[in-house]
Formats: structure tokens, sequence, C-alpha cells
């Protein structure tokens, strides 16, 4: 037995203000006595591999921009359906344009692929008023 004599109170967390706090123990002791948590560390340099982005290349005429940001004259956006089956959430298409004349270009192509889809989106627009896009824009 030790020659220190202790009385150990334990407050449940749900008693403290802050709740994800885990159960805290505090001991109090008669006579002076410190328990210390010895833990070695040392300071290590660390390297990691990650995926970065270089750059941009236009899905229409096939231009590149580097630089790790998209020029602000530039647009991405997605096509994809909400139909019944495992397959809707594999659908979904990315596209970048890098002028309004290959934005015009890819937003045909994706509504040809998804025209078949009666609740698809491309750019957030709903199929049907996509397709009235690609109209307008072939009376131009």
């Amino acid at each position: 037995m030790l020659p220190y004599r202790a009385t150990i109170n334990f407050i449940n967390s749900t008693n403290i203000a802050n709740w994800h706090t885990p159960p805290i123990c505090y001991i109090h002791y008669y006579r002076a006595f410190i328990l210390v948590k010895i833990e070695l560390t040392e300071y290590k340099e660390v390297t990691k591999r990650e995926k970065v982005t270089i750059g941009y290349k236009c899905d229409n005429c096939g231009k590149i921009h580097n630089g790790n940001s998209m020029p602000d004259d530039w647009h991405k956006f997605s096509g994809h359906h909400n139909s019944w089956g495992n397959d809707s959430c594999d659908s979904y298409e990315y596209y970048t344009a890098c002028s309004p004349e290959c934005y015009a270009k890819l937003l045909r192509k994706a509504v040809e692929e998804f025209e078949e889809y009666s609740d698809a989106e491309i750019d957030d627009f709903e199929i049907d008023f996509a397709k009235r896009m690609v109209s307008f824009l072939n009376a131009l």
C-alpha cells in the first residue's frame, strides 16, 4: 500500500457544461504528491504525396491554362440525371469551357448525351430549359 492517502472524486461528463469532454477524475492528496505523465517526443520532417492541380484544359478546343486556379473567364459545369438505379450517381459528367463559343458547343454535346432522361440537369438547368437554350444558340 502506498504511504500516501488520497480521495478520488469522479465527475460525470453529463454534469459538465461542455458535454464533449470525457469523464474526468480529480485526485486530492493529503500529502504533496504529483503524478506526471511522461511522454517522449521529437520533431521529425514529414513529407507526403498529394494530388495538386497544375492546370486546366478546355474540353472543346483543348486550350490549356497553366496554374492552380481556373481563370475567371473560364466556366466549369456538370451534367447528370436522377433516374432510378445505381447509374444515376455515375452519370455525372464535368465540362470545362474556355470561351462562350466552347461553352455553347459543350452545352450542345451535354444535351445530346442527356436528352433521353426527363430528370436530367445540365449546368443547374433542367433538361427542357437546356434544350431551349441550345435551340436559341443554334438560331444565332
